[in-house]
């Protein structure tokens, strides 16, 4: 355990020290073409994105790679001149040189992996870190318009859809009873009236009346007439008897025929609710 520790801050010492020659390198030539064209170098730089919890720690490995790996100044070159080889101590762009690279040390340990695998890319920065420092933030962070509601094609707007057409019965069939002839009662004469002359009885001259039937009380009161000295006629009285029509009642029956009407019906669109819209009328 403790050598492959060791061999883990071998290898990341390794590393710093090609970042730190690497980024001197990139500083020289930077101070070189700052002080041609006499505009001094910015002094500060953004210090990477860290978590809070690395802070601490990445302070004290910075330190630490200052202590172990910051090389040592070269001293006076050996043609006799007092320069040195690197930039001029105490200058501004030594200065700036120093700083860039506290910082860039102190970034590679705290994004470097603790297996000696590849650098890992510091974290990117929040929504809330850019936006602040960004006019465009809030265009970003409006939210997209709702699309308009529009008539739906299929109904047209009005929530339904023709479906197909039905038939629509006005008035049913029936069947009209027309009469020929209506019902009627027929008198049929079995015998027709007639009149009969019957024997009434008799009439004695004296104008005595016997009706018939009562032939011997007639004779007798003719022979007391004729006893007592007298005269006395008799004669027969018929008369007239009516008898009525005979006859019975046929009745006959109402006679006609019967008229069929069809149906009388009509055929219109139906509707049904809008698969589209479910009958809002929108989509």
């Amino acid at each position: 355990m403790e050598t492959e520790r060791d061999g883990g801050m071998e290898a990341r010492g390794n590393r710093t020290r090609r970042v730190i020659a690497a980024f001197g390198i990139a500083v020289a030539i930077a101070a070189i073409l700052a002080t041609r064209s006499c505009v001094p170098a910015s002094t500060t730089e953004a210090t990477p994105h860290a978590a809070p919890q690395q802070t601490e720690a990445v302070e004290t490995d910075r330190r630490g790679a200052e202590r172990e790996h910051t090389p040592q100044r070269e001293g006076p070159a050996s043609d006799g001149t007092d320069m040195r080889t690197g930039s001029t101590p105490g200058t501004q762009q030594d200065t700036i040189s120093r700083t860039r690279r506290r910082e860039t040390a102190a970034g590679q340990d705290a994004t470097a992996p603790s297996d000696g695998g590849s650098m890992a890319e510091p974290p990117a920065p929040s929504a809330s870190d850019s936006g602040s420092g960004s006019q465009s933030g809030s265009s970003v962070d409006a939210p997209a318009p709702m699309p308009e509601k529009r008539a739906c094609q299929a109904c047209g707007g009005t929530g339904s859809v023709k479906t197909g057409s039905r038939t629509v019965t006005d008035s049913a069939a029936w069947d009209e009873w027309v009469v020929d002839s209506p019902a009627w009662d027929e008198w049929v004469v079995d015998s027709p009236a007639w009149d009969e002359t019957v024997y009434l009885g008799i009439q004695l001259s004296d104008g005595t009346f016997f009706a018939a039937g009562d032939e011997a009380s007639a004779d007798a009161y003719e022979e007391s007439v004729v006893l007592a000295g007298g005269s006395i006629s008799s004669s027969n009285v018929y008369g007239s008897v009516h008898h009525d029509e005979v006859g019975h009642t046929v009745h006959h029956d109402e006679t006609g025929h019967a008229v069929h009407h069809d149906a009388i019906t009509h055929t219109e669109d139906a509707y049904g609710t809008c698969p589209a819209c479910g009958g809002s009328g929108t989509v």
